[in-house]
């Protein structure tokens, strides 16, 4: 028994003289650490590190998981004459919210194509023709035809994005939004004794100068999309295509019947047209479509 306690004792010693061994005081020869494990840790970029960027979660590894902001730019817009910019903030793994802010330069030409189809399904076509006291006014659809951009108009955006597939700001999402829009044209006409317009009931309008029109476009719509984010670095590429339905209200400067003319050489009276401040609106379902590229990080 003896012999076995002092083979112990001196196990028990060289393991003592081992870990004192690992001490964290500099060689005098070389200033390197005597700790092997200062000495020998992996690098932080080997696979061989636990707190590698890339496999810990808890890094700051800028992958699309830790993106929280997004700013886009709307390509199709620009077919609307309009140019806006997003902004986009990961509120949850689920939720993020958005804003957007823009101009607009020139008339709708999308709204301009599609407003008299809408206008024929879902709006009485007669009441447009005609204002409060029952003379006869420019359509909505007269007035898009007959005009051109008068000054810069403003663009804005609200919506909440909800993320069904991935993780906030990617993968597939459900958006419920509104955006608002104002144009600012002018009915022109290169008559050359005047401005005129003939409206689609073939009334002919005159005016000495061309009249001031504000087009105001209130939109609430559902949209589906796709948001992927791609690159490396902290600083991401980011692509949104996105489709969906909406409702529209378009209130808009009324254009109403003046004073008749009589044209001696022609037999036929011609009106001219004056605006009196009144506004006009109708309602109209809307489909929206675009896609979108910007930045993330």
């Amino acid at each position: 028994m003896k012999i076995l306690h002092t083979v112990f004792f001196i196990l028990l010693l060289s393991s003592s003289s081992f870990v004192f061994s690992q001490n964290h005081t500099p060689n005098e020869a070389t200033g390197l650490p005597n700790d092997l494990d200062s000495k020998y840790t992996p690098d932080k970029n080997s696979l061989l590190n636990a707190s590698s960027d890339v496999y810990n979660p808890g890094s700051n590894n800028p992958d699309a998981t830790t993106i929280k902001n997004v700013v886009t730019f709307d390509i199709v817009n620009l077919g609307r004459s309009q140019a806006t910019f997003y902004y986009e903030r990961a509120l949850h793994k689920m939720l993020s919210a958005q804003v957007g802010i823009g101009t607009t330069f020139a008339k709708d030409q999308i709204q301009q194509t599609f407003i008299p189809v809408g206008i024929t399904l879902f709006a009485n076509n007669n009441n447009l023709n005609y204002n409060n006291n029952g003379n006869s006014s420019l359509s909505l659809t007269d007035i898009l035809k007959n005009s051109a951009n008068n000054k810069l108009g403003i663009f804005l955006a609200a919506s909440l994005k909800i993320y069904v597939a991935g993780k906030a700001p990617k993968g597939v999402f459900f958006q419920v939004g509104t955006t608002y829009a104002v144009s600012n044209l002018q009915l022109t006409d290169n008559n050359s004794s005047g401005y005129s317009v003939i409206n689609s009931n073939g009334t002919v309008y005159t005016t000495s100068s061309p009249a001031n029109i504000i087009v105001k476009n209130l939109n609430f719509n559902f949209n589906w999309g796709y948001q992927f984010i791609v690159g490396v670095g902290k600083v991401k590429f980011v692509n949104t295509v996105y489709a969906g339905i909406g409702l529209k209200k378009i209130t808009y400067t009324n254009v109403g019947e003046g004073n008749s003319i009589y044209n001696n050489n022609t037999g036929n009276y011609s009106y001219s047209y004056i605006i009196d401040g009144s506004q006009r609106t109708i309602i109209v379902p809307s489909m929206i479509f675009g896609f979108s590229i910007g930045l993330g990080w």
